[in-house]
């Protein structure tokens, strides 16, 4: 670590950068994390060259843009469930979750009434809210889940199972021990991974312009081809025959 690095905890996060009169640059770094390694090179002292303009393109080359800020975190969300006791939805849409038979528990971070565990057979959240991404529009969810058995059943889904190119779902151990299955509801995609069994993970699939792109904990897994005619008007389900939290 060079001598223009530190490391910031608890105990001095407050002194050294909130009541700092220099500027400092916060990398919050995870192993796992793809985007943090990417960056490394940066933070650590290589020599680049970094504007904003005004329009709010982030340049690492002049004149070359490669990121656009967004306003706010909260633009384009559909739903955002950080379980703080309940099923709520916290993104201001009112797709509020209804609990069947799930239980509360601890969460990644060790913190109890933040998670939820299903009991592999039944329990499941359910939003019958509306809005949920259809057609073949570009969309994008996020889940951290932790099972405890290698049961097959659904991460999340909406969307109809009944008829093709109409759902929006992820499958955990879908026939096969060891997989992530896309189902759209025709010419799905299996995915080989490890084993997540006790251990807390994320995954985010998205869908942009019928590139479908699965990443875990912060890596790439692989892309694949999916035009689809999602039925948004269909309920949200998390957590349905999914063993753990």
């Amino acid at each position: 670590m060079s001598d223009s690095l530190h490391e910031f905890t608890d105990s001095n996060f407050d002194a050294e950068v909130v009541q700092s009169d220099q500027p400092v640059l916060v990398d919050f770094w995870a192993e796992w994390c793809g985007p943090c390694k990417m960056i490394g090179p940066v933070v650590e002292g290589e020599s680049v060259e970094l504007s904003v303009k005004q329009e709010g393109l982030v340049e690492i080359e002049p004149g070359v843009p490669v990121v656009k800020a967004p306003d706010d975190l909260t633009t384009g969300l559909v739903a955002y469930y950080p379980f703080n006791g309940n099923a709520n939805d916290e993104s201001g849409n009112g797709n509020n979750g209804e609990v069947n038979g799930a239980t509360l528990a601890a969460d990644r971070n060790g913190e109890f009434g933040k998670a939820y565990s299903f009991d592999g057979e039944d329990d499941r959240i359910v939003s019958v809210g509306s809005g949920w991404p259809g057609g073949d529009s570009d969309r994008t969810v996020s889940v951290w889940f932790k099972p405890i058995s290698t049961a097959n059943g659904n991460l999340f889904t909406f969307g109809d199972g009944t008829r093709n190119n109409t759902r929006f779902s992820l499958l955990l151990n879908h026939n096969e021990a060891g997989t992530i299955t896309f189902v759209g509801q025709e010419n799905d995609k299996k995915f080989d991974v490890e084993n997540f069994v006790g251990a807390w993970s994320n995954i985010i699939i998205s869908l942009k312009e019928d590139i479908g792109t699965l990443y875990i904990n912060g890596t790439k897994v692989d892309d694949f081809g999916k035009s689809l005619n999602t039925d948004g008007s269909m309920p949200f389900g998390v957590g349905s025959q999914v063993a753990g939290a």
